[in-house]
C-alpha cells in the first residue's frame, strides 16, 4: 500500500488535521451556525482471514477527540460503516463500492476496482447511516428529514 505521506496533494499531518477541525468549528460557530463532525467512512479492505482492516490510522480518533473537547455533535461514520462492511463481508461488500468490469460503464472502459468510492447503492447505504446518526444525535436537522425508506 502506498504511504499516504507521499501523496502531498492529499496528505495532512495529524496535528494540522486537528487544528483544521478546530478552526472549522470556530468558523462555523462564529457565523451562528451549528457544526457537526463526521468521522471518515471505512474503505473496503479485508485481510487474508476476511477481517476488515482500518486504513485511516489515527484520524478517526482525532475527530472523536475534537468533537468531545469542543462539545460538537459527532456522527461516527467510521464505526457505522465498519459495521456494515463487516456484515456484508469481503465478497458482498464489493457491491457497495465502485467495482466495474471492462465496458460495463462508459466512464470506465477498462473497468475499475475502487475500494474507497461508493457505487450508487453503497452511497445510499452510507447516506442512510448519516441520516440515522442525525436522528440518533437528536440534531435539530432531524425534524426536517423525510421518514426512513423501507427496504
Amino acid at each position: 500500500m502506498t504511504n499516504p505521506k507521499n501523496k502531498v496533494d492529499r496528505y495532512t499531518p495529524p496535528d494540522d488535521y486537528r487544528k483544521n477541525l478546530v478552526r472549522f468549528i470556530d468558523d462555523v460557530r462564529s457565523k451562528q451556525a451549528f457544526p457537526v463532525l463526521l468521522t471518515p467512512l471505512m474503505r473496503r479492505r479485508f485481510d487474508a482471514e476476511g477481517k476488515l482492516v482500518d486504513t485511516h490510522g489515527e484520524y478517526p480518533d482525532i475527530v472523536r477527540s475534537v468533537a468531545a473537547d469542543s462539545r460538537t455533535p459527532l456522527i461516527d461514520m467510521h464505526r457505522k460503516s465498519a459495521e456494515i462492511l463487516e456484515r456484508y463481508g469481503p465478497e458482498h461488500s464489493r457491491a457497495l463500492f465502485l467495482q466495474l468490469k471492462p465496458a460495463e460503464n462508459p466512464n470506465y472502459p477498462d473497468g475499475i476496482e475502487d475500494n474507497t468510492h461508493f457505487s450508487p447503492d453503497g452511497a445510499q447505504v452510507m447516506a442512510e447511516l448519516a441520516v440515522h446518526g442525525i436522528r440518533e444525535a437528536r440534531l435539530p436537522l432531524a425534524s426536517s428529514l423525510k421518514p426512513p425508506i423501507k427496504r
